[in-house]
């Protein structure tokens, strides 16, 4: 029998915030029913003009570095952004499935142990959820004002306006322009960001829950013997699992980019902080720190969870256990040999030890490139 535990409502406030971004994203809310058919390509087809603009204006002759290395900036920011999207867009009804996992992580059998275990962890998880989301949304604003300005003091354009000529009568249009382009990229980064984060944190509880319930499992056999908890503990561990794998595959595309782009982000502002030393460059290198750290971070505690499932296996007392039951945990024991972990482009695990060295060859590249200039 299972029993809905006490923070559920948190769960009911991240759906429920999550919808309002996705509905945002794929313009779900609008009134007209054809645009709500054909609005999850909207802002796909937005950011791709944006793109282009942007493209264009990148290749011509620019004033100085500081100019370029702006445009360069926009063009990475919105080629994450396309990947995010279109991930979104693309795989809307898979990352349905995985929310609705998430959903059954807030139900747990009629045991005390088992309902405090969950609960801790689900509550720790929301609230360091409510942590990062503010952090974020901080980081790329503070990031996102700062760009705009230093665009409006250099009067700089990053974008191509084929039908506004380069005049002083058009230079409030095309910096309007400019800057609707630069806040629209920014805010819908953030929905994106925050969509992409949120899910693959609460992997963490999940596991740290079978954690648990795996170490106390000597004692629930004792009481309960009858209600087949090794095998609802197998299952509980195959979901995780899938669910792993079934995100991983929505956001493979996101991972290629994030970490095919990080490098030469964090070149382009180490390079031009210690050249130039321009005031938007500092909340700049925050926010693609706080970026990258992010998805290692999650990276690195999901696969030292997963990797610590074996020895807590072996570490009960199976001998114990009835011929089933210990044929179930050799299968719990040999699907854990392996442990999970991201990979950007299916060979590079996203870890702790990724973010290190790409900040490590970055800085090392962008020293070469200093000397040399």
């Amino acid at each position: 029998m299972s029993g809905q535990i006490y923070c559920f409502e948190d769960y009911l406030y991240l759906r429920e915030l999550l919808n309002k971004y996705k509905s945002i994203l794929l313009f779900m809310n609008f009134p007209l029913k054809s645009i709500q058919n054909y609005g999850k390509f909207i802002f796909l087809g937005y950011f791709t003009l944006i793109s282009l603009l942007n493209t264009v204006s990148t290749i011509k002759p620019k004033e100085n570095n500081v100019i370029l290395f702006m445009n360069i900036i926009m063009l990475f920011g919105l080629i994450q952004l396309l990947s995010r999207l279109h991930s979104i867009v693309v795989q809307d009804e898979e990352l349905n499935h995985v929310l609705e996992w998430i959903r059954t992580l807030y139900f747990v059998p009629n045991c005390n142990i088992m309902k405090n275990s969950a609960e801790f962890h689900l509550k720790n998880t929301f609230n360091t959820l409510k942590l990062i989301s503010k952090l974020l949304s901080i980081s790329y604003m503070t990031s996102i004002g700062f760009f705009i300005v230093k665009l409006l003091i250099t009067n700089s354009i990053i974008f191509e306006f084929p039908q506004i000529a380069v005049s002083e009568e058009n230079f409030w249009i095309r910096h309007i322009l400019q800057t609707i382009f630069v806040a629209t990229t920014g805010c819908v980064l953030i929905f994106t960001d925050l969509f992409v984060v949120s899910i693959p944190l609460y992997f963490i509880p999940a596991l740290n829950i079978l954690l648990d319930r795996i170490r106390n499992l000597d004692d629930y056999l004792a009481v309960n013997r009858k209600q087949n908890l090794i095998l609802s503990l197998q299952i509980y561990h195959m979901q995780i699992i899938q669910n792993l794998n079934r995100y991983s595959n929505i956001i493979y595309n996101v991972f290629v980019i994030q970490f095919s782009t990080s490098f030469f982000l964090f070149l382009g502002t180490f390079y031009m902080l210690r050249k130039y030393q321009e005031f938007f460059l500092y909340p700049l290198t925050a926010g693609i720190l706080f970026q990258f750290s992010a998805f290692c971070i999650f990276g690195e505690f999901i696969y030292g969870k997963t990797e610590r499932l074996l020895t807590e296996l072996y570490l009960t007392k199976w001998y114990t256990f009835s011929r089933n039951e210990q044929k179930i945990l050799s299968m719990m024991m040999m699907m854990s040999q392996k442990p999970f972990g991201f990979k950007a482009a299916g060979m590079y695990d996203i870890n702790l030890k990724m973010f290190v060295q790409v900040l490590k060859i970055a800085f090392t590249y962008c020293t070469i490139l200093y000397t040399i200039t």
